[in-house]
């Protein structure tokens, strides 16, 4: 994963980045100019004000996962004000700036079980969790990716645009699945043959095909005229890559969905020897009615679609 931090200099920080940094992830820890020097080692500085996010929105990306750990140093009863002052003010500010980069997941760390005493706290940390609730910032992966589909079937569906593309994850993405019980993505491409792993790949896998096949459902349900949005598609899916363990441009793994107004021939899997993926994009492309002889490496239209 790539990690935006704040509160990166605090004792939980000092505890929580090092574990990070040595399971790969990349870390950038917000900090005021004083503090640089008390970072974790190896911990990226960005240099803002926690209590304004205009100071480090800009600075989040290539961040997908914030984690919030701004908190009064010390809590006590008698810090009331400053809860509100700091706390609250804070994760205001974050969530904020988190809906302005489109982070994926956002984890906002309080104590555990705080003391009953401690009511101004609670009550601090309970309205941060209602904002984050309140936010629209995606729960799940799942989720999240399901909003994006959804915008594009309506897209299409309106003819609002009739090209688009989506990324279900970043190149190198170290995003981990807590909901089907598996750590990070990249780590686990590297499978180096083990059986765990391909398993947990096959998770993953699976889980994105289930959300793809959502949005090829959805498209299959909205009728335009005598036929579907579905039918009047071209979709291409799939990868760059068909073996992370060995960064294989090869043997690449795609589905071609939609009917292309009436231009493609589903329910078939064809294999193709040596062929360079670009001859498929010119096939596309002549759908869309654009004329095109080259693109890329292509070597001409792949000529089996219909």
């Amino acid at each position: 994963m790539n990690i935006f931090m704040t509160g990166s200099t605090g004792y939980i920080a000092r505890a929580l980045a090092p574990v990070l940094l040595e399971r790969g992830h990349s870390v950038r820890g917000l900090v005021r100019p004083w503090s640089v020097s008390k970072l974790p080692p190896g911990v990226t500085p960005v240099v803002g004000d926690a209590l304004d996010a205009s100071t480090f929105v800009e600075h989040i990306a290539p961040s997908d996962t914030f984690i919030q750990l701004v908190g009064v140093a010390h809590p006590s009863p008698a810090k009331a004000e400053q809860f509100r002052r700091v706390d609250l003010a804070s994760i205001h500010q974050s969530v904020r700036a988190a809906k302005m980069t489109s982070i994926a997941h956002f984890i906002y760390l309080s104590v555990a079980m705080p003391a009953p005493v401690m009511k101004d706290y609670i009550a601090v940390r309970e309205e941060g969790e209602r904002l984050l609730r309140w936010s629209g910032i995606p729960s799940t992966f799942a989720e999240h990716v399901n909003l994006m589909l959804d915008i594009l079937t309506l897209a299409f569906q309106t003819d609002t645009t009739r090209i688009a593309s989506f990324m279900f994850s970043c190149e190198k993405s170290g995003r981990s699945y807590p909901e089907i019980q598996v750590g990070s993505h990249h780590s686990i491409s590297h499978h180096q043959g083990k059986p765990d792993n391909h398993a947990m790949l096959t998770r993953i896998n699976t889980l994105h095909m289930e959300l793809f096949a959502r949005m090829l459902g959805r498209m299959a349900g909205i009728w335009e005229g005598e036929t579907t949005l579905l039918d009047n598609v071209a979709i291409c899916y799939g990868s760059a890559i068909s073996d992370g363990n060995k960064h294989n441009h090869d043997d690449l793994p795609l589905v071609v969905a939609g009917g292309g107004g009436g231009t493609i021939k589903g329910g078939r899997h064809v294999v193709l020897k040596k062929t360079p993926i670009c001859n498929l994009f010119l096939d596309f492309l002549s759908r869309a009615g654009v004329d095109r002889k080259q693109f890329g490496d292509s070597t001409g239209p792949l000529g089996v679609l219909s």
